[in-house]
C-alpha cells in the first residue's frame, strides 16, 4: 500500500503508511508474524491504548514480531481494487495473507462488516470453514468478544478477558506449532486448550423450535465449558511507556495511562463495568513515574488518566499532586471518566491550574427513581454541590451524559432530565458569566451480555424515535447544545449485542449489499441492513424487544467473566424494585457477585479512607447550605481544612485568562526537509509534528496567551499533501531560559535529529534577531520539481504535451490555470506567468521531469504541479501518476544557496 499511484489518489493518505515515531524495529527472522487489525480507520484504531501495549508487548517478546492494518476507507478500498493489489501491513507493506495471525481487536459491534472488508481486500476467504493452514489465523479480542457468536463463523479463535498474558502464551505454543505447516484441526484444538482462548468451530449451539438457544456442546471432552476470562494484576505489569506517537491526526492525541482496571460501582447497565471485574490499581509512584516517562518520550501535549471511574482511585489527589510538581502548564492532564458522587473537588483546583475548561459527568437518568433502577444512585444534592464547586474554579463547560429507553422508565424521567437540564444550565449562567457552555448527550440504551439488564426487552425504533422528539421540545434553549446517537444504529447495535451465531448470516449479506463502516454518518445504510435482515430471516423483536425469561440459555453463555448469572438475576429483580446496591470496595459488605477469588481480589479502599470523614461531595453541600466551619471542625481536622479551602475558592479571581508570559522570548529558525512517510502530511498535521519534536528535545516553547496557550510556529509557505521538500524553512518562538539559549547549532541539530519523526531530517539552525522579517517575507524563490512515475501509461506523449506547452508559453508570455471552487472561494482562473523564472523540460530513464523556478512574494507563489497541468492546456494529465517535490524554498538573505536537485534527501 505504500505505492504513489494508491497514496496520491485517495483521501488522507497518511492513513496508509508508517509515519509514526516510536515504531519498534521488527525482527525478520521472528517465529510468529502478528498483524494487529483494526476494523475502523487509522485515526480510531491509532487512540486505542491497548494497540499500543500488545504491540509493544509482541514486538518485545523473543519469538514474534507485530505489524499494524486498520479498515482502508471506501476510496482505499475501491482503489485497492482497481489497481489489484491486496491490503497489506502499515509497516513494511506486507500482504496479510503472509502473516501468521491477523488480531483484531474488537470494539465495537457497527465495525463487524469492516473486518470482512479487510479479509476480502487481503485476499482471505472470509469463513472459517473455507480456511486451511495456507491462511492466517483470525483471532478477536477486546469487549464484543464477550459474545463471539454474531462473528463466529469468520473467526479462528477469541481471546476473553486481559490480552497481555494470553498472547505470549499463544506465542510459545505457534513457536511450536508453525502456523503455515501445522494441520489447523489439531493447531485449533491446541490454541483451545490455552485458557481464555475459544475456538467456536470445537462448540456447536442447538436451539429450541422458538428460536432460543437449547444448548451447547463441545467437540472435545477436555475444551472448558464456558471458557472463563482471562484477568491479569495491574501492579507491576507490563506497560509502554513509548508508545506510538502519530504524524496525522487521530481522535485521540494523548499519551494515556491505565490508572485501574475494573469498577465496582455495579451501574447495571455498563457491561464494562462487570467484564473487567476485579478491581486492580496501578500503585500510584508507578503511575506518574510512567506518565512522567511517557510525556518525555512522545512530545504530547495531553496526559490522559484512564479507567473506568478513574476517581474510585484511592489516591487520585496524591496522582495529580505528584504529576503537577515541576509540570508544564502548557499541558493538559485529562480525567474521561468522572462520576459526580466519587469525584474530589481538590482535583478540580490543581486541573484548573492548567487552563482547562471543560468536565464531563454522567447522570445517565433525570429522575432519582430511575437512577435507583440503574443502581446509580445520585441525589440531586450531591449534582448541584459538585457542579457549583466545579464552577467555582473555572470550569466553563460541562457535558452531561443520560440514557433513554432504560428499564422502567417513563415520560415523567424525560421530563425530569429536561428538568435536571435546565437547573444546570441556569447554575452554568449564574457561575459562569464569560463563554458558558452546557452539552447534553443523550443515547438510546442497547442492552448488554453479563450485565442485570440482559434480560431487558429494548425499546424499539419508533419509541426511540418519539422520545427523541419530545426532548427536543422540552429541553431548555441558549447555551445548551443538544446531540443524540441514531436510534438506527441502537436498533443495529441491540441485535449484534445479544445476537446467536445465526446473526452471522444477516452480518455477510449486508457486507454484500455494501455496507461498509456503518458506525459513521455518510456511509451508513439502514435499508440495506432491513434487507440483510428479510433476506436471511432475522427477526428485530425476538433479539431487540423481547424480555428473556429466568432460565433461558444466552448464546453468549459459552463464555464467562467471572460474574455470576445469579448474580445478574439478583440485580435484575432489585432493579425492579427500584433498589440501589452499594459498592462493595467500601467495606460495607461482599455483594457476592463471585469474581474474587484466592488469585484475584478486588483492591478495596483502605479503612483509614473511608474513617477519614466527610466527602468532598458532602463540604461542598455544607458550603451551599450555609453549614458552618465549627461543625465540619468537629467532622474531623482534614474536613475543616477542605471547607476553609472550598470557602477560600470563593475569592479566587476567575482564571478565564492565562497569565501573561514575562520570560524573554528568542526565535529559532530551522531548515528541514520532509520526505518519505512524511510527505503525505497536511500542514497541519506536520506543525503537530514539528511541536512533538520540539518537546521531546526538551526545547522550552513559548506558548500564546489565552486559555489555551499554542506552540508559535511560523512558516514562510504550507506545503501540500504529497509534495516531498528538501529545504523547508520553520521559525519557533523558545523561551530563553537555562542552556537551551546558549546551545551551538550544531548542538541543537543534534538534539532534533535524535527525536525527530520519520521523513523529517532537520538541516540547519540559526538564532535569528529581534524583529526580524518573518518567513513570509523572507521567502523570495521555489525551485520545485515534477516527476512522472514508472506507471504511468504513455510518458513520451506526456513528454510532447509539455514540451509544447513550454513552447506555447515562451511564445506568448501567458500561462493560465483553473482553480476549482473550495472554502467558500469561487473557482477562477490564474495567471501563472508572473510567478515563473525559467522551466526545464527532460526525459530521465524515458520519464518527464518538469524543473520550475518560481518567484515568491508575501508568501504568495504558484505550485510545480499547477504549472504542469497549466502546461498540457487542452490535453489533460492525470495528478495520479506525478510525483511533486519541492526542491528548495530560497530566503532573501541566502538567494546564491540553490541546493541540487534531490540533494537533501533522507
Amino acid at each position: 500500500m505504500k505505492s504513489h499511484l494508491f497514496l496520491n489518489s485517495i483521501v488522507r493518505p497518511a492513513r496508509y503508511v508508517a509515519g509514526e515515531y516510536n515504531l519498534k524495529p521488527l525482527k525478520g527472522a521472528a517465529q510468529v508474524k502478528w498483524c494487529f487489525a483494526f476494523p475502523d480507520v487509522y485515526e480510531v484504531g491509532m487512540s486505542f491504548t491497548g494497540m499500543n501495549l500488545l504491540y509493544g508487548l509482541l514486538n518485545g517478546a523473543e519469538e514474534s514480531s507485530c505489524e499494524r492494518v486498520f479498515a482502508p476507507w471506501v476510496d482505499a478500498e475501491r482503489r485497492l481494487t482497481e489497481l489489484g493489489l491486496p491490503l497489506s501491513s502499515l509497516e513494511t507493506g506486507t500482504p496479510l495473507g503472509e502473516f501468521d495471525i491477523l488480531g483484531f481487536s474488537l470494539q465495537h459491534e457497527m465495525n463487524y462488516t469492516n473486518i470482512l472488508t479487510m479479509l476480502s481486500s487481503a485476499g482471505i476467504p472470509l469463513l472459517q470453514a473455507e480456511r486451511d493452514h495456507h491462511h492466517p489465523l483470525i483471532i478477536g479480542g477486546g469487549a464484543c468478544a464477550y459474545n463471539p457468536e454474531p462473528v463466529a463463523d469468520f473467526f479462528d479463535a477469541f481471546v476473553i478477558g486481559d490480552g497481555e498474558e494470553v498472547v505470549l502464551e499463544i506465542n510459545r505454543l505457534l513457536a511450536e506449532m508453525p502456523v503455515k505447516s501445522a494441520p489447523r484441526d489439531q493447531l485449533l484444538r491446541a490454541l483451545a486448550g490455552i485458557p481464555g482462548v475459544y475456538v467456536p468451530s470445537l462448540y456447536t449451539v442447538s436451539y429450541h423450535s422458538d428460536g432460543t438457544v437449547a444448548g451447547f456442546a463441545k467437540a472435545y471432552p477436555e475444551l472448558p465449558l464456558p471458557v472463563e476470562a482471562r484477568k491479569v494484576k495491574l501492579s507491576g505489569a507490563y506497560f509502554n511507556s513509548t508508545p506510538m506517537v502519530a504524524s496525522t491526526e487521530t481522535v485521540h492525541a494523548r499519551a494515556a495511562i491505565e490508572v485501574l482496571r475494573g469498577c465496582t460501582r455495579g451501574c447495571r447497565f455498563c457491561q464494562a463495568g462487570y467484564l473487567t471485574r476485579p478491581v486492580r490499581e496501578r500503585p500510584s509512584e508507578e503511575i506518574i513515574r510512567l506518565a512522567r516517562e511517557m510525556m518525555r518520550n512522545t512530545g504530547l501535549d495531553d496526559l490522559s488518566l484512564l479507567s473506568l471511574s478513574t476517581a474510585d482511585h484511592k489516591d487520585l489527589p496524591g496522582i495529580i499532586d505528584g504529576l503537577m510538581e515541576g509540570w508544564d502548564r502548557s499541558l493538559k492532564i485529562s480525567l474521561p471518566s468522572l462520576r459526580i458522587d466519587g469525584f474530589d473537588l481538590r482535583v478540580a483546583t490543581r486541573l484548573a491550574e492548567l487552563h482547562q475548561t471543560g468536565f464531563t459527568f454522567a447522570p445517565e437518568a433525570g429522575t432519582r427513581r430511575l437512577r435507583k433502577v440503574i443502581s446509580k444512585d445520585l441525589g440531586e444534592r450531591e449534582i448541584f454541590a459538585t457542579l457549583e464547586g466545579v464552577f467555582q474554579r473555572g470550569w466553563q463547560t460541562i457535558k452531561l451524559y443520560f440514557q433513554m429507553g432504560l428499564p422502567t422508565e417513563t415520560y415523567d424521567d424525560l421530563d425530569g432530565l429536561a428538568d435536571l437540564v435546565r437547573r444546570v444550565h441556569d447554575l452554568l449562567v449564574r457561575k459562569v458569566p464569560k463563554r458558558p457552555k452546557l452539552n447534553v448527550s443523550v443515547n438510546p440504551h442497547v442492552s448488554k451480555p453479563f450485565t442485570p439488564f440482559q434480560w431487558f426487552g429494548q425499546d424499539d425504533l419508533r419509541t426511540f424515535q418519539e422520545k427523541i422528539r419530545y426532548l427536543k421540545r422540552i429541553l431548555p434553549r441558549g447555551p445548551v447544545n443538544f446531540s443524540y446517537h441514531d436510534p438506527r444504529l441502537s436498533v443495529l447495535e441491540g441485535i449484534m449485542a445479544r445476537g446467536d451465531r445465526r446473526v452471522g448470516k444477516a452480518i455477510l449479506r449486508a457486507w454484500e449489499l455494501g455496507c461498509r463502516f456503518d458506525d459513521w454518518r455518510e456511509t451508513f445504510h439502514f435499508d440495506r441492513w432491513m434487507r440483510a435482515f428479510e433476506e436471511t430471516g432475522i427477526d428485530i423483536a425476538f433479539y431487540n424487544q423481547r424480555e428473556r425469561g429466568k432460565d433461558e440459555v444466552f448464546p453468549w453463555e459459552l463464555v464467562s467473566c467471572g460474574v455470576e448469572r445469579s448474580y445478574f438475576w439478583l440485580e435484575w429483580t432489585r432493579a425492579m424494585k427500584e433498589k440501589a446496591t452499594y459498592d462493595c470496595r467500601d467495606r460495607r459488605g461482599c455483594t457476592l457477585c463471585g469474581i474474587c477469588t484466592e488469585t484475584y481480589r478486588h483492591d478495596l479502599y483502605p479503612a483509614e479512607t473511608l474513617e477519614g470523614g466527610p466527602s468532598l461531595v458532602d463540604l461542598a453541600s455544607w458550603l451551599s447550605t450555609g453549614k458552618s466551619e465549627d461543625q465540619a471542625e468537629a467532622a474531623g481536622s482534614d474536613a475543616h481544612q477542605d471547607l476553609c479551602a472550598l470557602k477560600s475558592s470563593e475569592l479566587e479571581p476567575e482564571r478565564n485568562e492565562a497569565p501573561p508570559q514575562e520570560v524573554a522570548v528568542r526565535t529559532l529558525r530551522l531548515r528541514f526537509s520532509k520526505t518519505g512517510p512524511a510527505r503525505w502530511l497536511s500542514q497541519l498535521d506536520l506543525q503537530r509534528v514539528l511541536v512533538q519534536t520540539f518537546r521531546r528535545a526538551e526545547l522550552p516553547l513559548a506558548t500564546s496567551a489565552g486559555f489555551n496557550p499554542r506552540a508559535q510556529l511560523s512558516f514562510a509557505m504550507a506545503l501540500p499533501v504529497g509534495t516531498e521538500a528538501y529545504s523547508e524553512w520553520v521559525d519557533v518562538d523558545v523561551r530563553a531560559e537555562g542552556l537551551v539559549d546558549s546551545l551551538r547549532a550544531e548542538d541543537l541539530l543534534a538534539r532534533l535529529s535524535g527525536v525527530s519523526a520519520p521523513g523529517i531530517t532537520f538541516q540547519e539552525a540559526e538564532w535569528i534577531p529581534a524583529g526580524s522579517p518573518s518567513l513570509a517575507h523572507s521567502a523570495r524563490r521555489l525551485v520545485g520539481e515534477v516527476r512522472w512515475i514508472p506507471e504511468t501509461p504513455t510518458p513520451e506523449q506526456v513528454y510532447e504535451v509539455l514540451r509544447e506547452g513550454i513552447a506555447r508559453y515562451e511564445k506568448t508570455g501567458s500561462l493560465l490555470a483553473h482553480r476549482a471552487a473550495r472554502e467558500g472561494k469561487p473557482a477562477r482562473t490564474v495567471e501563472l506567468a508572473p510567478f515563473i523564472e525559467s522551466l526545464e523540460l527532460e526525459l530521465e530513464e524515458g520519464l518527464p521531469v518538469l524543473r520550475a523556478t518560481l518567484s515568491v512574494e508575501g508568501g504568495r507563489t504558484v505550485r510545480p504541479d499547477e504549472v504542469a497541468l497549466a502546461l498540457a492546456g487542452s490535453e489533460p494529465l492525470e495528478p495520479v501518476y506525478l510525483d511533486v517535490r519541492r526542491v528548495a524554498l530560497i530566503l532573501e538573505s541566502n538567494l546564491h544557496a540553490l541546493p541540487a536537485v534531490g540533494g537533501n534527501r533522507r
